[in-house]
Parts: structure tokens; sequence; C-alpha cells
């Protein structure tokens, strides 16, 4: 079961630590949502140094994110052909400044997307998490994109807790 991801998902693969994503999805899942719900509101606004993204960016992006990369993934997993286009994490965070919402909107957004990637990986055929797809001028497969929607969270979650002190 090969991997076939761009080299900015390597870390995140890493961390996910194995080769099937619904395996691994469902053993981080219950630790990743107490953790993210553990995050105290009063911590939404902080942030660690004066340009750097403040609590409730970070789990914005998370929800950005994936909802991204599991636009990939259905992509992959339904056939399409097309070249996706690259996304630009930057501006997703400086356009959601644009639209103040509270603490609680953000998390339970960010729960509903993380519920839908679950459901969406159940639904996929395993012969289906080898096919793959371009994005930008990178190549990936489903496996690969699965196992980074994991591994993205725990490396914030290394990041929030670090430098955040959540």
């Amino acid at each position: 079961m090969p991997l076939i991801y761009p080299s900015f998902a390597e870390n995140y693969i890493r961390l996910a630590g194995g080769n099937n994503p619904l395996e691994i999805l469902k053993q981080h899942q219950t630790a990743i949502y107490h953790f993210i719900q553990s995050i105290p509101a009063e911590k939404a606004s902080f942030r660690y140094a004066p340009e750097k993204w403040s609590v409730q960016e970070v789990i914005q992006h998370l929800t950005d994110t994936e909802r991204v990369f599991t636009y990939r993934l259905l992509c992959i997993v339904r056939g399409e052909t097309a070249t996706l286009p690259p996304f630009d994490q930057d501006q997703f965070v400086m356009a959601s400044r644009a639209f103040p919402v509270s603490w609680q909107h953000t998390m339970l957004e960010w729960e509903s997307v993380r519920n839908a990637t679950g459901y969406l990986f159940d639904s996929i055929q395993e012969q289906a998490w080898e096919n793959q797809i371009e994005v930008g001028d990178y190549t990936i497969n489903a496996r690969s994109i699965g196992l980074l929607l994991t591994g993205h969270i725990l490396h914030h979650q290394i990041i929030l807790r670090e430098r955040y002190g959540c």
C-alpha cells in the first residue's frame, strides 16, 4: 500500500503513525475530541506572538483544512481526473477574520466537519484508498490524504499545547 504525497505532508503522515486511514482516525478520534473540547473560551483570542494565529484561528484553520482535504479525498475516490487547485492556508485564515464568529460556533463547526470526515472515511472502499490525483504541482493518493487529516490535527495539537498552553 504505497503512500504518494508531497514533501509538506511528510510530518503529518509520520505523526499519524500507521498506514490505514480509517484505523488511524478511530484510534485518535476520542483523544482529539477531548483535547479540542478542553480548550477554554478564554483562550480563543490568545496568540503566543503578535504575528501568530490566535487559538480560534488555529481551530478555524483545522476546519478549513479538513474541508479542503476531504473534498480532495472525495474527488479521488469518486474518480475525478481534473487537476485540483492548490490551497493557501494563510489566505484562508486572513479571510476568516472578516467574518468573526463566537468561540462556540467555531467549536461546533469544527466538530461537525470532523464528524463528516468520519462518515466519508466509512464509505470508502478499500481499493479506492490507492487512487490518486494531481493537486496544483503535486500528486497525492487517497491513503495519504486520509493519514494527513489525522496527522495535521496531531501536529496542531502539539503546537497548541507547547506554544499556546492549551
